[in-house]
């Protein structure tokens, strides 16, 4: 004679059954709560497993300030020193309006900082990472990259 199984233990052996042959989706939590010996399931979508995509609208959104050339002139000129405005006019060639123009998007981006001495505002580069990563994309644009033609991947 086979013992009595306990109450709600069919329905634990079928939940095992479906949780092995799902695959998990990694924002989708199961819970399970015993009430007066029964299982009640509880499916709870949340935000777990998102932080790995964490930073990607920040990035885009710095890689959209950074996509003008002379925003990128004005970075390097700013990761190699601070400077004033009237020093960066003479050094890009462009009008000192686009100048204050460009340093106030990279301003509000976060990309540099102002400091003020009396009359004059002193540019420099927030965080060295920028200056890296505007290096980085250089490098990459002036390596020397095989064409597809005629070649086999």
């Amino acid at each position: 004679m086979r013992a009595a199984s306990p109450p709600g233990a069919e329905l634990n052996s079928n939940l095992s059954r479906m949780r092995d042959r799902c695959r998990p989706h990694p924002r989708l939590i199961i819970v399970i709560v015993y009430i007066n010996t029964l299982p009640c399931v509880y499916a709870l979508w949340c935000d777990v497993g998102v932080e790995k995509d964490a930073g990607l609208e920040a990035a885009a959104a710095l890689f959209k300030v950074l996509g003008s050339a002379s925003r990128l002139r004005l970075v390097r000129l700013l990761a190699a020193e601070p400077a004033g405005v009237t020093h960066l006019v003479a050094s890009t060639g462009m009008s000192q309006p686009l100048v204050s123009q460009h340093l106030r998007t990279l301003r509000s981006a976060g990309v540099v900082t102002v400091a003020r001495a009396g009359r004059e505002a002193l540019y420099s580069i927030s965080d060295d990472h920028i200056a890296h990563v505007v290096e980085d994309a250089l490098t990459h644009v002036l390596e020397e990259h095989p064409t597809d033609q005629g070649e086999e991947r």
